[in-house]
């Protein structure tokens, strides 16, 4: 699973999002990870191509940080042979 404390060091005064990998249904400490971006005001994206249906405090993941992203490839949870879908809590982070 993620770890902030792995990143943690890699966060320097340019960084503008950190994408985290939700892998095999496991969340990642996303409850920390996004209080560290909100903290710092970095964008939180999750890739939740392989955890979709997963849920974390009753959220689903991929609706937890900023972005979320989906993929929908041959390989993942759901398949519709290519593709995807990244989704976003509010229309300030369109934006960019």
């Amino acid at each position: 699973m993620c770890n902030r404390k792995r990143f943690k060091k890699k966060i320097t005064k340019k960084t503008k999002a950190i994408v985290i990998t939700h892998t095999y249904g496991n969340i990642c400490e996303i409850d920390k990870i996004k209080r560290f971006a909100k903290n710092r005001g970095i964008i939180l994206i999750e890739d939740a191509a392989e955890a979709l249906g997963s849920k974390f405090k009753y959220k689903f993941a991929g609706t937890i940080g900023d972005i979320g992203i989906y993929s929908f490839q041959a390989t993942k949870t759901i398949t519709t042979g290519e593709g995807g879908a990244v989704v976003v809590n509010e229309k300030k982070n369109l934006k960019n």
